[in-house]
């Protein structure tokens, strides 16, 4: 490391002060970063003017080679720049949309995940909210712009536009453009069908990040019929291309299930034929639609054997593949985490929320699906919600690290995959227990009697 080199911090990051250190997102890569109170002050040294030698030279209580190493640390995940010239590493393993080990309470939420409207073109086998009733109308576009002043007020980083299908809302260009000027990462989950070159240009220019969409296979038949269209995919590949042709990211996400669960491996090399960013595997969930189609619903043995067909595409380069599961671990040492505190993957309620179309708010869209909502935004706002919610303090306040003998889940006290663990999903536990502090029902090692 040429140590007369002068570094300074990525323009691309929103920052945000913490109690415990600094929140960094870097809006072109997604990744969220935290760091603490003793490395703060090395990060903020990063000002353009310093060397790496000024730098250290000024900071004695650290030694020179963890100097070194934290400074090439932050060149690899794209957070400072050296001479004015950003080296972001395109390899660096990092997940985007989230951060791990969150066990601190924060000022706001990160993140939020808006349901702008359950309006929707197609007719999904497992969809989460279709026929599901408002308490009210839809937000209108200046009640969001309102909500949106909100977040800005708190640095939010994120926003992810979604539905039912977002591009069905009247005025979505029109709040990612203003989300974007108040300096709020927008994004959208899309079923991609209603995307033309026209709309796709339009929401480049609004300035969104990246968008989500959804393929569950390459074969046009299968997709078609589990999203209940005919046309479905070819419309939905239309749409992919359409956005990426103007340069928007694009990441493909699929549901595997009995019918699909044999072409996963061929979709995500498919996925980078299209040349998208990354793809993610999103697992059928008992709400709504959802809790029609069990007997579709994979196996432990399916999920083992997807488990490791992603394990080999995501040690290639070129895509990030992600699998949105909390057990992953079990079957595949790629998928191991390690930390050396109780690691809290999910985040509803720890670091997001999510919005309905009529206003009200929950840790997250499953909660909602759940029949638990923690506040109304006609009535009240977000920080207010984000601090007294009753349900989020108890939510904060669970504890399933292996050093806490007296929590009320037996069987996260006793397993020793404790610290790999993301407890999987809580709002799942409620819906089938009751409980907050109830067993996620997909919880492998149980069913497996392992420990």
């Amino acid at each position: 490391m040429n140590l007369k080199k002068i570094p300074q911090k990525n323009p691309n990051l929103f920052v945000r002060k913490e109690d415990a250190g600094l929140l960094l997102y870097n809006k072109n890569s997604k990744r969220k970063f935290f760091i603490d109170k003793i490395t703060e002050k090395i990060f903020e040294q990063c000002d353009g003017k310093k060397s790496f030698s000024d730098i250290i030279s000024e900071i004695s209580d650290i030694k020179k080679e963890e100097l070194t190493d934290f400074f090439e640390d932050l060149i690899r995940a794209g957070l400072i720049n050296i001479d004015g010239k950003l080296k972001e590493t395109k390899g660096f393993r990092a997940y985007p949309y989230t951060i791990s080990n969150i066990t601190t309470p924060l000022v706001a939420p990160l993140h939020i995940y808006w349901e702008v409207t359950y309006n929707c073109n197609l007719n999904c086998k497992h969809c989460y909210v279709k026929d599901r009733k408002l308490s009210g109308d839809e937000l209108d576009v200046d009640s969001c712009k309102k909500i949106i002043d909100q977040l800005a007020r708190l640095k939010v980083f994120e926003i992810t536009f979604s539905g039912g299908e977002p591009t069905m809302k009247p005025g979505l260009v029109e709040l990612i453009k203003y989300a974007t000027q108040k300096g709020i990462a927008a994004l959208i989950t899309t079923n991609g069908t209603l995307i033309n070159r026209d709309l796709a240009s339009k929401l480049k220019e609004a300035g969104l990040q990246a968008a989500q969409v959804s393929l569950d296979s390459p074969n046009e038949k299968t997709h078609d019929e589990f999203r209940g269209n005919v046309g479905a995919f070819k419309a939905a590949l239309e749409g992919i291309k359409n956005l990426l042709q103007v340069n928007i990211p694009v990441v493909l996400a699929a549901v595997p299930t009995k019918k699909n669960i044999k072409q996963i491996k061929n979709l995500i090399k498919f996925a980078r034929r299209l040349g998208v960013q990354g793809y993610r595997i999103l697992e059928c969930k008992p709400f709504g639609r959802g809790e029609n189609i069990s007997n579709d619903m994979i196996s432990f043995d399916e999920y083992r054997s997807l488990l490791k067909a992603i394990a080999k595409e995501r040690k290639k380069k070129g895509m990030f593949v992600i699998l949105s599961e909390s057990f992953a671990f079990l079957t595949n040492k790629d998928f191991q985490k390690t930390t050396t505190s109780p690691l809290i993957d999910c985040p509803a309620g720890r670091s997001m929320l999510s919005i309905t179309p009529d206003g009200l708010v929950s840790p997250c869209s499953y909660f909602a699906f759940a029949g638990l909502t923690i506040g109304d935004l006609k009535k009240e706002r977000i920080s207010e919600i984000w601090r007294n919610a009753p349900l989020l303090k108890d939510l904060r306040a669970i504890d399933f690290s292996i050093k806490n003998k007296k929590q009320d889940n037996k069987v996260c006290a006793s397993c020793s995959y404790s610290r790999k663990c993301g407890r999987g999903c809580r709002a799942l536990a409620y819906n089938a227990t009751g409980d907050l502090r109830g067993l996620d029902p997909r919880c492998y090692v149980f069913k497996k009697g392992r420990k």
